[in-house]
């Protein structure tokens, strides 16, 4: 129901897929997809080294290629008791007889096969969520500039502090993810390192080129330990670990957002598009999608403590837990901090920052306080400490009096002979020390974050190539 008196329209498409669509997904793509990918630069390899012949060569690669493009079809319905990937090669075998058919797990094993899988699906789910981040990022940089001059309190403790501008708010939101993309990006490194040729655990005597498989498929380096290589998830853990700070920094925003979007507030005029209305109370526009992104945030972190809460006392070896129960919920985790990410940015954008209840917030709540001390102290008349107990007097007697903030002004000017021109902008742009929401410091803030989202973007569509050319080039595209 789009029309229900109090709202008119209805919710923005994309809530309507992300919340509430039924549509089912299995969130990854299937492993086999990226076995074969391995199948090929392995049975490559396996060429160049003279382990196999041309023939048998060119016999699995013709089969595989077939499979691909019938999108397994011969697969289907068949009985897989021992796993996907044993049909598969099963399926080689009976077409090609077990001289070709048996070769692909010559000098590999299904342990360092699947420590490998792992790191090529994460590729997908990861350039994705650098993409979305960083294009909240560029929504809270263009949304900043602007609402640069938009003034509006800031809390601490839940009560109106001193006086910023809602466009210095949110570079700040936006400097602290720039630093949670940072770090995601940063894991590249350990998605970089290929585990194939550790076979079970403990290598292979067969003469085998694992950096030549490894470099093949976009990796740039393979682990020094067969150990190592199939016990560790470390890059997989340092992800999600990295997920939970993005998630918490969004959150935090989010609950913000929450706060001011309430009745006591109104510091935003919400569209419809983004509000949702109540079964039983004609009255209600409730900014509902904010607890839903912060449902998700906190449900994206669960799969860290999942995995680490499995890998914890667990041998340092290949073993079911560390390979695939472990491993189990990080698809989830992207999806769900993805999807948090696609509403936050959907809010910012379409949330227009009722300007006149910011401002009469920001002088009721007298957050101009700390700079009628500091303009005592700057025109050398008592310290900070005087200060701060002379202005926090006035304040209080404004409170008895009931009166407003312009007579603590008036107060100051009178017993001190020191004149205070109070108009909230001009005090706000003198505000450029230690990063304050002055305009020169917006600038010039906004200036830097274009650079560093510009960075970003730039190692995004590097990473992207290398991977992206390799299995490309790998599928002959």
């Amino acid at each position: 129901m789009d029309n229900t008196g109090i709202i008119k329209k209805g919710l923005d498409p994309l809530i309507r897929k992300i919340l509430f669509s039924n549509e089912t997904s299995t969130l990854e793509d299937s492993d086999l997809v990226y076995s074969i990918w391995v199948d090929k630069a392995h049975i490559a390899m396996l060429l160049k080294q003279g382990l196999i012949s041309v023939s048998q060569y060119d016999d699995l690669l013709s089969t595989i290629e077939e499979l691909e493009k019938e999108n397994f079809s011969s697969l289907q319905g068949q009985d897989a008791g021992r796993g996907i990937y044993l049909l598969y090669e099963d399926y080689l075998i009976e077409k090609l007889g077990i001289e070709t058919g048996g070769v692909l797990q010559t000098g590999r094993s299904r342990n360092d096969l699947k420590a490998t899988v792992l790191l090529l699906k994460l590729r997908k789910p990861f350039i994705s969520l650098l993409l979305q981040s960083a294009q909240l990022v560029q929504t809270l940089i263009t949304k900043s500039d602007e609402y640069q001059s938009v003034i509006m309190p800031v809390f601490t403790h839940y009560q109106a502090a001193v006086p910023v501008t809602y466009g210095h708010y949110l570079q700040g939101i936006a400097f602290a993810v720039l630093r949670d993309i940072g770090r995601i990006l940063g894991r590249v490194d350990g998605l970089n390192i290929c585990p194939i040729g550790a076979c079970a655990v403990g290598g292979s005597s067969i003469p085998i080129d694992n950096l030549y498989v490894a470099e093949k498929l976009g990796f740039s380096a393979v682990f020094f330990n067969s150990i190592d290589a199939v016990a560790s998830r470390d890059a997989t853990l340092a992800l999600q670990s990295d997920i939970v700070l993005l998630a918490t920094s969004i959150s935090r925003l989010t609950t913000d957002l929450q706060l001011w979007s309430s009745s006591g507030f109104d510091f935003f005029i919400l569209p419809d598009e983004i509000v949702g209305s109540s079964s039983i109370m004609p009255n209600k526009r409730n900014a509902f999608i904010l607890e839903n992104i912060q449902g998700k945030c906190m449900n994206a972190g669960t799969g860290f403590w999942a995995a680490t809460t499995n890998l914890h006392k667990t041998p340092f070896s290949n073993s079911i837990v560390v390979g695939t129960e472990a491993m189990e919920n990080i698809w989830q985790s992207f999806k769900l901090i993805e999807d948090a990410i696609l509403l936050l940015n959907l809010f910012i954008n379409k949330a227009v920052p009722n300007c006149d209840k910011m401002l009469k917030s920001t002088i009721e709540g007298n957050t101009f306080a700390t700079e009628l001390a500091n303009h005592l102290v700057k025109h050398k008349v008592v310290s900070f400490r005087e200060a701060h107990k002379i202005i926090g007097e006035y304040i209080y007697q404004t409170f008895n009096e009931k009166s407003s903030f312009h007579q603590v002004i008036d107060k100051m000017a009178k017993n001190y002979n020191v004149n205070f021109d109070f108009s909230p902008e001009k005090l706000i742009n003198q505000i450029v020390f230690g990063g304050g929401p002055g305009k020169t410091v917006i600038h010039s803030n906004f200036h830097i974050l274009i650079k560093e989202i510009e960075k970003v973007h730039n190692s995004i569509n590097k990473i992207f190539q290398q991977w992206n050319e390799a299995i490309n080039k790998l599928n002959n595209k």
